[in-house]
């Protein structure tokens, strides 16, 4: 091969193999670039949204504790004690008007809460693992869950029932504002719970927890009884205490979460109030209420909260989008399907 010829080849060998390094450098630092743009963007995806968590349940603290301390609250709370306390005396129940409203409640239970929430259960739940068997309990919920007009899910419509009994003279009073506050920063339910005895004396939604016991009573293992215990001998006037989304009962079966603060009269704690929050809240700020490319997520990019048990606490937006391959994806992982219901 002549010399010309020679050094050609080589000049156009050492030209491509420069163009080649070059490229291949440039492409790795374009890769490297991009993908530490995505991680940044990424990372302060998450910031934000640990922020706006953080901030949300600090709000809900910040509202609960304001409650707590509120004179109108805690008069509220001292008038559905002893309203409840008096009801059957005042409403001159005997044993056999007691038993009938028994049988009542029981129909009630089997015709419309069993079926409902059965729904929604892995294991079946029957009459007895449900249903109240205090007298005062009976009573109430026969006053403001079997004789209220309204449907399941509505209940809190109804201002007072049609007798003259302390428990609702005090209903017709704080009911409507405490109802009001509830719809105003969307809240599931609000509960108002004897600190000594556990009954839970007042809500706003009316569901079966309405009136129920929290130390002896069919919810007594519930997340809202932990709540409520952690409180419920509160030394300090601040002490707050929030409980994790597990599935409840009463809201048929679905995550809830509760948070309980101490309410005092003076020195003297004489309840404990109690905000149910349910998942929607949490939800609508991670998944940007299903807006996920306008917070930089793309076609597929999701956040999501990890508890302890390494369960999400928040909605996947494969769920949403495509549910049918989501719980085909989780059968072929073998995830136990118990676990589908958290």
């Amino acid at each position: 091969m002549k010399i010309g010829v020679k050094i050609t080849v080589t000049f156009f060998a050492i030209a491509f193999l420069s163009m080649l390094v070059i490229g291949l450098i440039s492409y790795s630092r374009a890769k490297n670039s991009l993908e530490k743009q995505s991680f940044e963007k990424l990372t302060a995806v998450r910031e934000m949204k640990s922020r706006q968590i953080q901030d949300y349940f600090q709000i809900i603290q910040d509202q609960l504790s304001t409650s707590a301390e509120n004179p109108m609250m805690i008069e509220a709370m001292k008038e559905f004690k002893n309203g409840y306390n008096t009801i059957r005396a005042e409403l001159k129940i005997d044993d056999e008007k007691l038993n009938a409203l028994k049988e009542k409640s029981n129909a009630y239970f089997n015709t419309e809460v069993l079926p409902r929430l059965n729904k929604n259960m892995e294991v079946k739940t029957v009459l007895e693992e449900e249903v109240s068997r205090c007298p005062e309990a009976i009573v109430l919920q026969n006053l403001y869950i079997y004789d209220n007009p309204n449907n399941i899910g509505v209940k809190h419509k109804y201002m007072r029932s049609n007798d003259e009994s302390s428990y609702t003279k005090a209903h017709a009073k704080f009911h409507p504002v405490i109802k009001n506050f509830l719809e105003k920063f969307g809240y599931y339910d609000i509960f108002l719970i004897d600190n000594k005895t556990g009954n839970i004396v007042y809500t706003v939604y009316k569901e079966i927890d309405f009136a129920s016991c929290l130390l002896d009573g069919p919810y007594r293992n519930t997340n809202l009884a932990s709540a409520f215990n952690a409180v419920k001998e509160a030394k300090d006037k601040s002490e707050i205490r929030l409980v994790d989304y597990k599935p409840y009962h009463p809201s048929y079966n679905a995550p809830s979460s509760f948070i309980a603060a101490p309410i005092f009269d003076g020195d003297t704690e004489i309840g404990v109030l109690v905000f149910q929050m349910p998942i929607d809240k949490i939800n609508d700020i991670m998944t940007n209420k299903q807006q996920w490319a306008k917070v930089g997520l793309g076609a597929t990019g999701e956040t999501y909260i990890v508890a302890e048990d390494y369960t999400i606490r928040n909605q996947s937006r494969f769920l949403i989008e495509d549910s049918t391959n989501y719980f085909k994806m989780l059968v072929d992982l073998k995830v136990e399907p118990k676990l589908f219901l958290k």
